[in-house]
């Protein structure tokens, strides 16, 4: 608990006095040479079936079809007889703090036997969009942390997210996303990236990934070589990336490159790359050859990531379950492929959720071990896969199995104090492209906010912060044909873009009609971009544009909330809140946006360049 204090006392001074520095060492520590002999002694001595069995890290979202929040028989069972390399957690799993860390808990213990070293407890953790605890703190998101100016904000949140997750007794965060969001039809990362630029990516996850490690958290960048130029989600379909090696080299692989010192983990993305890998597969679904995806390519796992990069670490694929893998190759083939391409932990290869799921893990651990012994799969990327993530464990403290945390250090987690942090990040990140006399809302105007029904405790609490007033209505709930805007001085629209085709939706056809009518009323209109930013090219007739990176709502009012707080998203009242108090912006914009063209699609003309930003 002391040094959870600690290291709160010393987030809380790098975040208000942003021109001190800290030396957050790093929480890892070389493997002395006698480490080193015992997780040789520990693999000579372990059999095919156990060596596979480290190289797999299950999740069990549910137990026929009840969310799995409590340890049960079977599932123990198989802990006890498996010695995993670890287990994930979900949204499903984490229901309280006090629950999370007991099941955790139950997690490391079924898994519990002498000589065996204990779990990496795993958890997409990524802060904003993709968080999974629900009573920690969910934090604004990388894009909202690429925004701010505040060069802190992005250690800062990695350290907070690292000390909430440690108290629970997780010890990997899948985090941060190191992907570079240059396509904005891109449907799967958006938000989840710090920029389009590689030099903010490469600095954000740089000092992300120091505030993990402070905490004694292994971060694991993702999605090697990047998903960030994509149309397609990799979890329905099977991206691709037509670019050559030193395309990627110069530009996806390089926040890579840049902090490939400090990485011990990364993940692999499932996605082709045909101009790298030109081994093909033929489809188990569709019956076409397929250019083998990242996540089973040993060109880019072994000849680019360990050879040219130099990467050390433990390569973990993306969930193996996901549409891109399971809809196009045999699970025994992904196995063989991914393991001889360099992968060293195996990311929910098989399903546990039911009983059936259970006894096909058996099998297919028993089947993976038999390819090892008929040399289908390489006994010595098997060795050398084992010894990397031993060495990962015992880095961690972990060789030497599992020791029980104190309870009282949960105490952190969704505490008011990250809550305060967390807001304070928000109101950097906020970020002006436009303002013609529409911003700050003065207290003698009439204002109405236009918003879906979810937003209203965020933003009734927003302006309470403030002491501010405002008419709330939905879209839906409005004919602009003969609604009575001329009753408001000032009419604030927010706007969730979450993907292009939100640009062509009924949904931004009414919010442009409406700053139209409102232009002809002389009412002024503010746009609050919540989602993906590239919807301010789609309003820009708008009086004011501000942008705050994060749709997530507040479903309860913190300052009701007795007990601990559940998470929610501070962007939205913290852009909410700014507007009516009248203090200047911040944040700058981390990506470009250009201009629609009359086919509401990205012209080559910008808008807005990147870093634009306006302070009033």
């Amino acid at each position: 608990m002391k040094k959870l204090i600690w290291s709160l006392s010393i987030l809380m001074m790098f975040l208000f006095l942003g021109s001190c520095t800290i030396d957050v060492s790093s929480g890892t520590k070389p493997v002395v040479d006698e480490k080193e002999q015992k997780i040789n002694e520990m693999i000579n001595t372990m059999s095919v079936e156990e060596k596979i069995s480290q190289m797999v890290m299950l999740a069990c979202r549910s137990r026929d079809g009840v969310n799995f929040t409590s340890m049960k028989d079977e599932v123990a069972s198989l802990l006890g007889e498996y010695g995993l390399a670890g287990m994930i957690l979900f949204a499903q799993n984490c229901v309280g703090n006090e629950q999370t860390f007991k099941l955790i808990d139950s997690i490391q213990k079924a898994n519990q036997k002498e000589g065996r070293p204990g779990l990496l407890i795993a958890v997409d953790q990524e802060g904003g969009r993709v968080t999974r605890l629900e009573e920690g703190t969910a934090l604004v998101g990388n894009m909202a942390l690429g925004a701010s100016t505040h060069k802190s904000d992005c250690l800062t949140a990695g350290l907070l997210t690292g000390i909430e997750l440690s108290a629970l007794g997780f010890n990997v965060d899948f985090a941060p996303v190191t992907d570079i969001n240059n396509n904005p039809n891109n449907p799967v990362i958006g938000v989840r990236s710090f920029s389009d630029d590689k030099e903010i990516v490469s600095s954000c996850v740089a000092r992300f990934l120091e505030g993990l490690s402070g905490s004694n958290i292994i971060g694991s960048l993702k999605h090697f070589p990047g998903h960030g130029d994509t149309g397609t989600d990799s979890h329905t379909g099977l991206p691709l990336i037509d670019k050559t090696l030193d395309q990627l080299l110069d530009f996806e692989l390089y926040p890579y490159q840049q902090n490939a010192k400090k990485i011990e983990m990364i993940m692999t993305a499932h996605i082709v790359y045909p101009q790298i890998e030109t081994e093909t597969y033929r489809s188990t679904s569709t019956g076409q050859l397929i250019n083998l995806p990242a996540t089973l390519s040993k060109t880019i796992l072994t000849d680019v990531l360990r050879n040219k990069l130099g990467f050390e670490g433990v390569v973990v694929t993306d969930a193996l379950e996901m549409a891109a893998i399971a809809s196009h190759f045999d699970k025994l083939d992904v196995a063989k492929l991914a393991i001889n391409a360099g992968v060293d932990i195996l990311l929910m290869p098989i399903d546990i959720s039911t009983r059936n799921g259970i006894a096909e893990f058996k099998q297919y651990i028993s089947d993976v071990a038999k390819m090892v012994n008929d040399g289908v799969i390489d006994i010595d990327m098997v060795n050398a896969a084992v010894k990397r993530v031993l060495t990962l464990k015992a880095n961690h403290q972990l060789l030497e199995g599992y020791e029980a945390k104190d309870i009282n250090q949960i105490s952190v987690v969704g505490s008011k104090e990250n809550h305060d942090i967390e807001w304070t990040i928000a109101k950097h990140a906020l970020t002006l492209v436009k303002n013609e006399n529409a911003l700050p809302v003065a207290s003698s105007e009439k204002a109405l906010i236009i918003a879906d029904v979810s937003y209203n405790v965020a933003i009734n609490y927003a302006l309470n912060v403030v002491e501010a007033h405002a008419d709330i209505a939905t879209l839906d709930s409005i004919n602009p044909a003969s609604f009575d805007f001329g009753q408001y001085d000032k009419v604030v629209i927010i706007s969730t873009m979450g993907n292009k085709a939100y640009l062509k939706s009924d949904t931004a056809s009414k919010i442009a009609r409406i700053i139209g009518l409102l232009k002809e009323k002389d009412i002024k209109s503010i746009i609050l971009s919540a989602n993906l930013p590239y919807d301010v090219a789609r309003f820009s007739d708008a009086d004011a544009l501000v942008l705050c990176y994060g749709p997530r709502v507040m479903n309860v009012d913190p300052t009701l909330t007795t007990g601990q707080i559940k998470q929610y998203g501070p962007n939205i009242p913290a852009a909410i809140s700014q507007m009516f108090s009248g203090e200047d912006y911040e944040g700058h914009l981390p990506i470009q946006i250009n201009k629609l063209d009359e086919n509401l699609e990205f012209s080559d003309e910008v808008l807005f360049e990147r870093l634009y930003f306006l302070s009033r």
